[in-house]
């Protein structure tokens, strides 16, 4: 009879702390660090000792603030009581204002509805959606149009 209550006992307890540890292995991200060669404006960069690159899911991390400051951009991290409301914020000394996005515009597209236009455009759009896609749908142009476009600025 003993044998059997301590068997029980040690069944029992056994079971408690295997379940115990399955619900603390949940809590845990599998990430793998990725062996990559970070090159940053065509020059290749080392990582210090204490950044890594992490492969989690199909998806490669990088250290932000490392990555930004080889950029020459200022980096500043606020946190807020709530995880889900922290604010990265990252300046780049080459950039005021607002993006000159006629860079990530075509040009032939710029010339197919105006340059008149599109200086309207610019100062109508909110700086964060003024992007070739948005471009594209305020202006009415299907990809298939822009490829048209392109093809006949091409040909001019």
């Amino acid at each position: 009879m003993m044998k059997i209550r301590t068997f029980t006992c040690g069944l029992i307890i056994g079971v408690m702390v295997a379940s115990t540890t399955t619900i603390f292995a949940a809590d845990f991200i599998k990430a793998t660090l990725y062996p990559v060669t970070l090159v940053i404006n065509s020059e290749e960069k080392k990582l210090p000792e204490n950044q890594s690159v992490l492969n989690y899911n199909d998806h490669t991390y990088v250290p932000l603030r490392w990555v930004a400051e080889q950029m020459d951009a200022k980096v500043d991290y606020r946190t807020v009581p709530r995880y889900d409301e922290t604010i990265i914020s990252i300046k780049f000394p080459w950039f005021e204002g607002d993006a000159d996005v006629s860079d990530s515009i075509p040009g032939y597209l710029i010339r197919h509805v105006g340059g008149d236009e599109f200086q309207k455009w610019l100062g109508e759009t909110d700086p964060h959606y003024r992007n070739l896609k948005t471009f594209m749908k305020d202006f009415g142009i299907t990809e298939e149009e822009a490829e048209q476009i392109e093809e006949d600025a091409l040909r001019d």
